[in-house]
C-alpha cells in the first residue's frame, strides 16, 4: 500500500473549495458580527492594536484614535474580505519587497514596508478614520433602534 498518485487538479479542487468556504465564512463574520475590543498585555513587535475578523486587540489602554485606525482595517476586511486583505498584504510584503530589492539593490526593512502598505496608509488618513467611526456608530444605532421596535 504505497501512496496513490493524484492529479494536481483534484488536489486543487478540494483545497480551493475549502479556501472559498473559509473566506465566505470569515467575510460573513466580519459583515454581521460587531467587532469586540479586547485588551491584551502586549502585541507582536510593540504594536498597539491589531484588527482580526470580529476582534480588535489593543495593547494597554484603548484610545479613540487607535480604535478608529483599527476600525478602518475592519472596514477594509468588509470591503475586500479577510482573504482579500491577506492577498493584498502578501502582494505588498512579498512582491513589493522583491521589487524594492531589484530597484535599490538592498532589502527594505519591515518598518519601511509596513509604512508603505496601502492598507496602513489608508488607515492613517484622518478622514478614513472619521468615516470608519461614523459607519460603525451608525450601524450600532440602527441595531439598537431595530431592537426597540
Amino acid at each position: 500500500m504505497g501512496i496513490q498518485p493524484t492529479s494536481l487538479a483534484s488536489l486543487l479542487d478540494g483545497d480551493l473549495l475549502l479556501v472559498a468556504a473559509v473566506n465566505i465564512f470569515l467575510w460573513a463574520w466580519v459583515q454581521w458580527v460587531p467587532s469586540r475590543v479586547v485588551q491584551v498585555s502586549r502585541l507582536f513587535r510593540g504594536a498597539r492594536g491589531l484588527a482580526l475578523p470580529g476582534l480588535i486587540l489593543v495593547a494597554g489602554e484603548p484610545n479613540p484614535t487607535l480604535l478608529d485606525h483599527e476600525r478602518v482595517h475592519i472596514l477594509q476586511m468588509r470591503k475586500w474580505s479577510p482573504l482579500g486583505v491577506a492577498c493584498i498584504l502578501a502582494w505588498h510584503y512579498l512582491i513589493g519587497t522583491l521589487i524594492v530589492r531589484l530597484r535599490t539593490g538592498s532589502w527594505p526593512g519591515l518598518w519601511e514596508r509596513w509604512q508603505a502598505c496601502p492598507l496602513e496608509v489608508q488607515a492613517q488618513q484622518p478622514e478614513q478614520q472619521a468615516e470608519a467611526a461614523i459607519r460603525v456608530n451608525t450601524r450600532g444605532l440602527r441595531e439598537r433602534n431595530q431592537g426597540r421596535s
